[in-house]
């Protein structure tokens, strides 16, 4: 079953591997200030709460280079 559930500070580790795992894939340099940044505005209380799935913290416990799925 996935649950969507808004994010909390205990959901950076996973959301950022998630994050360099699709830069890295697409090839896209970002210093760590812009993850910070976005962590941030992800978590800012005078924006619209973020929401995931918690089904995806899945995906990013493995190798990031394995797909989804399987190899």
């Amino acid at each position: 079953m996935v649950e969507i559930d808004f994010l909390t500070g205990s959901d950076r580790a996973s959301w950022e591997a998630l994050a360099r795992g699709k830069d890295a894939y697409f090839e896209v340099e970002r210093g760590d200030d812009a993850y910070e940044r976005t962590w941030r505005r992800l978590l800012d209380d005078d924006r619209t709460p973020a929401r995931c799935t918690t089904r995806w913290a899945r995906f990013t416990t493995g190798s990031l280079s394995t797909p989804i799925g399987g190899a």
